[in-house]
């Protein structure tokens, strides 16, 4: 069976909460985000996504981030959704001052609409501000 892997460039996260930022700034590499301590905000990646590929309905299968989670701030969920519909939920999962290199598998559901990776990230309290780094996301889709 074919798979597809489609990535985005951490470049391209989307902040839901921008008033909530004190500094973002899109570097070489990555997405660098500071936020006030005890404060949150969601990420969001829109992959680009095949709904039909040679006449065949696609479903995805797993999903994958990159990030660096630095001071005082942890990456707590990461959500999936194809287009309304939440086709999974991963949460508690309490990264902290480390490199995430993570895969999350997805119920293999055929594709409806576009899918969404959201990232949850709460910023600590502290002498720092929370500072994570956005890398990348992908998903892989391979046919019904």
């Amino acid at each position: 069976m074919s798979k597809y892997e489609y990535w985005l460039h951490g470049s391209c996260v989307h902040v839901e909460y921008p008033d909530r930022l004190k500094h973002i700034r899109c570097a070489g590499y990555y997405t660098e985000v500071h936020q006030k301590g005890g404060t949150s905000n969601w990420f969001n990646f829109g992959i680009p996504t095949p709904t039909v590929h040679n006449g065949k309905p696609m479903k995805h299968s797993r999903v994958h981030l990159l990030a660096e989670v630095l001071e005082n701030a942890k990456l707590d969920k990461v959500h999936i959704w194809d287009g309304d519909r939440c086709v999974q939920k991963i949460d508690k999962l309490g990264l902290k001052h480390q490199h995430v290199d993570r895969e999350f598998d997805v119920p293999p559901q055929k594709v409806r609409h576009g899918l969404m990776i959201s990232v949850y990230v709460e910023f600590l309290d502290g002498e720092e501000e929370g500072e994570v780094h956005f890398i990348g996301a992908g998903a892989t889709f391979e046919q019904a």
